[in-house]
């Protein structure tokens, strides 16, 4: 039977610019082309792309009777696995020279799910505040296969009972899919408005995006009309606008996407092979648009690691951009087309799965074996991860009726003890423990209880608004509720220390300007201290730790004279932060700290006072790297040197 679904099979060469457009967007986003902040979206553009044209040849198979599970995975697998395998190999074999132990660790286990399409799932796990920067994560970009792949799970099948049931292929089958689609796009919003990660990560919320392209696909499209032109310039405009104007500061995908979304959709329906899409350069930018995708991530990501995390100049982002369309030719040319035809469905499907299965073996192997640690020198194997610099040991956990967790109890114990001590705050109370834990003189009188996840200022009253958990506000104001009532019950509890990144929390409070901010928040600490005061205790505040712009681990390792590692040298060594920059940035906070501490039991103890001593601040103290990354103190310092920062903080005086 010959359907014009059957004859729209027909190459378009005017699809193909528009994936020019898309990956070229996605390419300029992530090399840093500033003017063009929202080019991410080009992720989305494939998206519609690819429920287009998927759909168009599942419609035609099932049309003419030969649809088959087996031979539609055997097309999935010629054309993504054969050039993925590639770049995963190739990928896991430079950042053998290039990575920390940790973090190659970490993208062994990354391969074993992009082997097999579910790297969506494993950077929803793993893209959290205490996990290595984003974009420095060589195997990011293949999130979107992964989202693809699951769709294809269950949409031919679903395609198939559709069009069982509708024989007749137009409105009506193209309506379930926009339908579909309606769906999924509300559900995407309620994603958003609960679990912003889940949202951008996770196929349910993401479907719409392919099913508006199915749609397309189950619909006759419109005899060439002289107002298709028209139409096409507002889709590429919706495209453009969103690409110029759209940034990371926004909730996405959500209705943020929505004007790509339907941008492309319009240049699909409408545009001609007249159009300029159609002319050669873009149609063969969009031939490899899937070897570009897949080069041009890890390319980037790598370098950047031997550059010691490091974005390239301008000059090296070209140089690493040219590289990159070679590498695309050639693995278009070398590796995508032999394979588009090779075997038949069966054998291709049993090999894809063989050889996906072999990638996830060797990145289990890698994972399994910690990221070869052998690999570093001996005067660097602390600083091997990020796990690692955090690690340190909790005595005891106890468990409190309002907190969904257990909470670390170091020092004495927290039942017994006579004198206790309410650690509380963020991570930044979190690598105060062990300093505290090594102090001298009455710490070891204390029981002390780390008390972690909002600092003490916030609550019900102050909030912070901004990059947080929807759900964060409610859970703070649960765990402050929680802390007051102890507090006010327990005579024993005769020190608060709080400690927090109270600089970055007032910058995300809702005010107009630094100051506001800090009142604002030295109000939210003033008055959970006028709700638990009484007689004998005690509230310390202990500030901000100096802060590096750059992460300062890469270019501590690099110092060592034979790291192990393949790097760059720092071209400033191993810089530290700068005095007078530091006391600015603090500056608003710590006048509000202070005028707190002007009452007799409130005590603020200062960091920057003895870790900048001159005009830069320290980084070493008893020949030891003291950071694990920007603004956190490592955990794993020897007991010295932990000792050493609670006599420099002048811990003990807490205390007495």
């Amino acid at each position: 039977m010959t359907t014009n679904l059957v004859k729209s099979l027909s190459y378009r060469p005017e699809v193909d610019g528009l994936r020019a457009i898309a990956v070229l967007s996605v390419i300029s986003y992530h090399y840093g082309v500033t003017w063009l902040p929202g080019g991410f979206v080009g992720v989305d553009i494939f998206f519609v792309i690819s429920g287009y044209l998927i759909t168009q040849r599942l419609a035609a198979d099932i049309d003419d009777g030969q649809f088959s599970l087996v031979s539609f995975y055997g097309r999935r697998i010629r054309r993504i696995v054969p050039a993925l395998v590639m770049v995963l190999l190739t990928t896991l074999a430079a950042s053998y020279f290039l990575l920390l132990p940790g973090d190659y660790a970490s993208l062994g286990q990354n391969a074993q799910y992009a082997a097999f399409g579910l790297s969506n799932l494993f950077f929803y796990g793993h893209t959290g505040y205490f996990d290595r920067s984003a974009d420095l994560l060589p195997l990011l970009h293949t999130w979107s296969l992964g989202v693809e792949e699951q769709f294809y799970l269950c949409w031919p099948l679903l395609l198939w009972g559709i069009l069982r049931i509708h024989k007749k292929r137009g409105a009506t089958s193209a309506g379930i899919a926009a339908g579909l689609a309606l769906v999924s796009f509300g559900f995407g919003l309620y994603q958003l408005s609960i679990d912003p990660k889940a949202a951008f990560y996770l196929p349910l919320g993401r479907a719409w995006e392919l099913l508006l392209g199915a749609a397309l696909a189950l619909v006759q499209r419109p005899a060439r009309r002289a107002y298709g032109g028209y139409i096409t310039m507002t889709g590429l405009s919706l495209i453009a606008g969103s690409v110029l104007f759209l940034s990371t500061s926004i909730k996405f995908p959500g209705w943020a996407a929505a004007p790509s979304v339907i941008g492309a959709c319009l240049v699909i329906a409408f545009a001609s092979d007249r159009n300029a899409l159609a002319s050669a350069l873009p149609r063969m930018i969009g031939l490899v648009s899937y070897s570009l995708y897949l080069w041009h991530w890890p390319v980037l990501v790598l370098f950047r690691i031997y550059n010691n995390s490091t974005a390239p100049t301008g000059v090296e982002s070209w140089a690493l951009f040219t590289a990159v369309l070679m590498l695309s030719f050639l693995s278009w040319r070398y590796v995508e087309q032999p394979f588009r035809k090779a075997g038949r469905a069966r054998d291709v499907v049993i090999v894809g799965l063989a050889t996906s299965m072999c990638v996830a073996a060797l990145g289990m192997t890698i994972s399994r074996q910690d990221g070869f640690p052998g690999r570093l020198s001996p005067d660097v194997q602390e600083m091997r991860s990020l796990d690692a610099m955090w690690a340190w040991e909790c005595p005891v956990q106890v468990t409190l009726p309002w907190v969904p967790y257990q909470l670390c109890n170091f020092g004495a114990n927290w039942s017994s003890a006579s004198h206790r001590a309410l650690v509380w705050g963020d991570s930044h109370a979190e690598h105060l423990a062990p300093i505290i834990n090594a102090a001298k003189g009455r710490a070891a009188e204390y029981a002390f209880l780390l008390y972690l996840d909002c600092p003490a200022a916030l609550g019900s009253e102050v909030q912070r608004t901004a990059g947080m958990d929807p759900a964060y506000p409610e859970h703070c104001a649960v765990l402050q509720s929680g802390a007051t009532e102890m507090l006010q019950t327990d005579p024993t509890i005769d020190r608060i220390i709080f400690s927090a990144n109270w600089a970055t929390v007032a910058g995300t409070l809702k005010a107009s300007d630094a100051e506001e901010q800090a009142k604002k928040l030295s109000h939210g600490l003033q008055r959970l201290i006028e709700d638990t005061r009484r007689s004998g205790r005690r509230f310390v505040i202990v500030g901000d730790t100096p802060q590096f712009k750059n992460d300062p681990v890469p270019c501590a390792i690099t110092a060592s004279s034979e790291s192990g590692l393949f790097r760059r040298d720092c071209i400033e060594g191993d810089p530290t932060p700068e005095r007078d920059t530091e006391l600015k940035r603090v500056r608003s906070i710590n006048g509000e700290l202070e005028r707190l501490a002007m009452a007799p039991d409130v005590q603020f103890i200062d960091p920057m006072v003895t870790m900048c001593p001159s005009t830069r601040c320290l980084a070493r103290l008893n020949d030891e790297f003291l950071y694990r990354d920007p603004g956190h103190l490592r955990r794993n310092l020897s007991i010295g040197t932990l000792a050493a920062l609670a006599a420099m903080l002048n811990v003990e005086s807490a205390l007495e």
